[in-house]
């Protein structure tokens, strides 16, 4: 649920955008996260957005997380 209804739709488009900027749904969550009302105070997907910036990609893989350079 977004904090707002009026920025609903307008969120609602742009997750499709943010998805495309690397066809990474992780990376569309962090971008929009500040956006959604019922939220974790703790912002969990941080670590992931800076492997990203740092070039690394992840995969998870029979029960398990690999890093690697993209």
């Amino acid at each position: 649920m977004i904090d707002s209804p009026k920025l609903d739709v307008k969120l609602w488009v742009l997750s499709e955008a943010y998805y495309s900027i690397d066809c990474d749904y992780l990376l569309s969550a962090y971008l929009q996260y500040p956006n959604y009302a019922q939220r974790p105070q703790e912002d969990f997907l941080k670590p992931y957005f800076e492997l990203y910036l740092a070039g690394r990609q992840i995969a998870f893989e029979r029960g398990e997380v690999v890093v690697f350079a993209r």
